[in-house]
């Protein structure tokens, strides 16, 4: 019961710091002069709200199978798990990137503003899709570490995303003047970190000889 109270708090905790953070760019973002960066990220990031929620299947799908696996003590299907699922996230996120201009286009339909509004809004977005591959391989490798009760890394590698996110807003917003283009390269920026040290400690485990095998079995499986 303890294991299942720390995990579900893990889960909960790292994602409600994802709103937190985000307030940090509004309110760098409110302190500028002209309104119409705030405006722009505000109403963009509605769009990419509906696309991670979309996909929010790739973190919930990998946590359920892991774990699993680790209630099986199935250590190759937990590796089998983390490389599948990295490869469809990696898969589904570059697929995004190639059909960006219909994507941009259909999300901005729907979003009625002023033309100055919709242009810093669709260059934010043009900005901020390039994160996308990143995002669905985080959260892979955060439901993986999840899965295998690993909560406390979880958490830690939350805090310094969110942190280095918090710290680029400032530079790139506050200090270089860039602001919603801060806004966006803070966010691509803190993603493929983030992702770097994900997968740095969802792979500490694995031993190098055995990825090939593992590629190799998961290609068989198709």
């Amino acid at each position: 019961m303890y294991v299942f109270f720390k995990l579900a708090m893990a889960n909960i905790l790292s994602n409600m710091t994802v709103p937190l953070t985000g307030l940090f760019s509004v309110a760098f973002l409110g302190h500028l002069k002209d309104i119409e960066h705030l405006t722009a990220v505000t109403l963009t990031l509605t769009i990419f709200d509906s696309i991670f929620y979309g996909f929010s299947f790739l973190r919930m799908g990998t946590t359920g199978l892991t774990a699993q696996a680790t209630g099986q003590e199935d250590e190759e299907m937990q590796q089998l798990i983390l490389l599948r699922n990295g490869l469809m996230a990696l898969t589904l996120g570059f697929g995004l990137l190639i059909f960006q201009i219909p994507l941009e286009d259909l999300g901005f339909h729907f979003l009625h503003t002023t033309p100055e509004v919709e242009a810093i809004g669709r260059h934010y977005f043009e900005i901020r899709i390039l994160a996308i591959p990143a995002s669905f391989l985080n959260s892979v490798a955060i439901g993986w570490l999840l899965g295998r009760g690993m909560s406390n890394t979880v958490l830690g590698v939350t805090a310094v995303g969110n942190l280095t996110k918090i710290g680029l807003d400032y530079v790139f917003i506050v200090h270089l003047g860039w602001a919603s283009v801060g806004a966006g390269w803070s966010v691509v920026t803190s993603q493929y970190l983030t992702v770097v040290l994900s997968l740095i400690l969802s792979f500490w485990e694995f031993s190098i000889g055995e990825i090939p095998v593992l590629v190799a079995k998961i290609i068989d499986r198709q």
